[in-house]
């Protein structure tokens, strides 16, 4: 299960935004931001936007303003448990 908290000014949890299913496409979308941001000079305006898009993919029912109040270790943490879903497909073809 991959799980993004939501929180409030007072840093309590309002929301958690939850899949138990990682979509195909959504794995796509992981590899081309990571070889994106990676291999070319993306500056961090940009890396910003491409993993809010994919928050907001990974998570339908979330909304820009509920993406905002994420916390940034938390959005981190997510892509890249989504991301290494990729290493494990390639160790065991």
């Amino acid at each position: 299960m991959v799980e993004l908290n939501i929180y409030n000014d007072d840093d309590e949890i309002i929301k958690t935004f939850s899949t138990k299913r990682i979509r195909w496409g959504l794995l796509v979308k992981a590899v081309e931001i990571e070889e994106k941001t990676n291999a070319e000079n993306v500056g961090a305006a940009e890396s910003l936007k491409l993993i809010s898009d994919f928050m907001l993919a990974l998570f339908p029912s979330m909304t820009p303003d509920d993406l905002a109040k994420a916390d940034y270790g938390d959005m981190k943490n997510v892509f890249k448990m989504v991301f290494n879903m990729t290493g494990h497909l390639e160790k065991n073809g």
